[in-house]
């Protein structure tokens, strides 16, 4: 991780922002069959991110293997740890599209009244980009708002298989209300 992507995961932990690990997307966990060098790893990224935004972490991310699960040991890492293994639902970085148009089309039929969206933001493509205020003025301006993990959630725990949505739950809309599975496909959870 570079300084200005460090200095910008400062700021927004200043700004009161709740700052997450996305795990080093260089690693390919999967193949890596040793539980300790797994671990190892995961400690390093963890601290890293703790001794930058003065937090402990949360929220992390890691890819999915094959058969859409988390990697076993990264898994329990995170349970151990106590940390909610997140994935996003929607991310404007999808190849080819301009990030404020993915978000414009995307947000186009959905309706604040019904409709609730997990988006993938990445920091530091939002500072390369510029792209962030064009985002949430996109995303206000289609009448949603945002939520904060912790007031989603906040009686989740890592390792919990059914967990309800607290604030979020909206059952009439047809949105998910139960997290059915050992992790949640959460970052950012927008809604109405």
């Amino acid at each position: 991780m570079n300084e200005s992507t460090a200095s910008m995961i400062q700021a927004a932990a200043e700004d009161g922002h709740t700052v997450g690990l996305r795990t080093n997307p260089s690693r390919n966990y999967e193949t890596i069959s040793d539980k300790d060098a797994i671990y190892s790893d995961l400690d390093h990224q963890v601290s890293y991110i703790e001794d930058v935004s003065g937090e402990k972490v949360q929220f992390a991310r890691s890819p999915l293997n094959s058969s859409n699960m988390p990697n076993e040991y990264v898994y329990d890492y995170f349970v151990e740890n106590n940390i909610i293994m997140t994935q996003s639902a929607f991310s404007p970085y999808d190849a080819g599209t301009n990030p404020t148009e993915a978000v414009e089309n995307h947000f186009r039929l959905l309706s604040p009244s019904f409709d609730s969206r997990i988006v993938s933001l990445y920091g530091s493509r939002l500072q390369e980009d510029e792209e962030l205020q064009n985002i949430i003025n996109v995303i206000r301006g289609n009448g949603f708002s945002f939520v904060t993990l912790e007031k989603c959630l906040p009686d989740y725990k890592p390792g919990d298989s059914a967990a309800a949505f607290s604030e979020c739950k909206q059952s009439s809309s047809g949105a998910p209300t139960i997290i059915n599975r050992g992790f949640i496909t959460l970052l950012t959870y927008l809604a109405h």
